[in-house]
């Protein structure tokens, strides 16, 4: 495989898996967040190097990882997205319920030279297809059972530690205790960027089908360029999961699959004022975040 096209396991790049998934769902309403004329993956950093650098040690490897993630310097990182919310039955073609926007903000602290504490809180909005408007609070006539149904959003967080462990895998663990994970993740490159594919696990236990996929896209010359204390990155995703709760059809045969494709926004300044009013009402605590 040539040079700049070719796929990197885990044994290749030391161990370390890979970026954690970062959300899911989203819009294609109108409105787009603001994006400042920057590059969503780094085409202008100030670094052109092409080498895999950015990978040469365990310690820098883990080190662009939490850049991609997130910020080292503790700022906000809203990980915003635009998808749909799809219906998968035996009996006919999938449908679109929902069109989706969501983002799942992310914030670190570094504990010590190899560990940090990360925040995630994560808000999806659910909205007509036809027209782009937020059905929060409003009522739904769902097709499968016919009744009334009051859409909510999807709120969900976590509070987690990331550290290599001993060979050199980045982990993940609750805050609140817990065994670590180690992250799953391949990595592919193609010229001058750098896929993160991904999957996560989830315990069998589980309700079924769970299961969540994506692939995050950046910059090599930005990685390799140790200057700034974040990454920038787009990113699309799919999730399969049993139905929302307040559709309120456990019996319904069938799931949902969540797609969506996003970036790794600089605040909460170039989310979608819809979005931002629906986000003051639901997750104040996560705009507080900012201040």
């Amino acid at each position: 495989m040539p040079e700049s096209n070719r796929e990197l396991n885990r044994r290749d790049l030391l161990g370390v898996s890979a970026l954690a998934l970062s959300g899911l769902a989203v819009a294609c309403a109108p409105g787009n967040p603001g994006n400042n004329d920057d590059p969503a993956v780094g085409e202008d950093s100030a670094s052109q190097d092409l080498s895999d650098a950015w990978s040469a040690t365990p310690e820098s490897l883990f080190r662009n990882f939490v850049r991609v993630r997130a910020d080292l310097n503790g700022g906000v990182s809203p990980w915003w997205w635009s998808g749909v919310y799809v219906a998968v039955t035996p009996d006919e073609n999938p449908r679109v319920l929902f069109a989706a926007e969501g983002c799942e903000t992310k914030r670190v602290e570094r504990l010590d030279e190899n560990r940090y504490e990360i925040w995630s809180k994560v808000m999806t909005v659910f909205k007509d297809p036809e027209t782009g408007e937020i059905l929060n609070g409003k009522e739904y006539h769902n097709p499968f059972t016919g009744e009334m149904n009051q859409v909510e959003p999807n709120v969900i967080g976590s509070h987690m530690i990331l550290e290599p462990d001993e060979q050199g895998r980045i982990t993940e663990r609750p805050a609140a205790g817990g065994d670590p994970e180690a992250l799953d993740l391949s990595w592919v490159r193609s010229g001058d960027k750098l896929l993160m594919v991904g999957s996560r696990d989830y315990p069998e236990e589980r309700p079924i089908p769970l299961a969540e996929y994506g692939t995050t896209v950046v910059s090599v010359p930005a990685l390799n360029d140790p200057g700034p204390s974040r990454v920038e990155a787009v990113f699309s995703s799919v999730y399969l999961a049993p139905w929302q709760r307040f559709l309120a059809m456990p019996e319904q045969a069938g799931h949902a699959v969540w797609h969506a494709v996003g970036r790794k926004t600089h605040g909460f300044h170039e989310l979608t004022p819809a979005y931002l009013a629906e986000a003051e009402r639901y997750i104040p605590d996560v705009l507080a975040w900012a201040d």
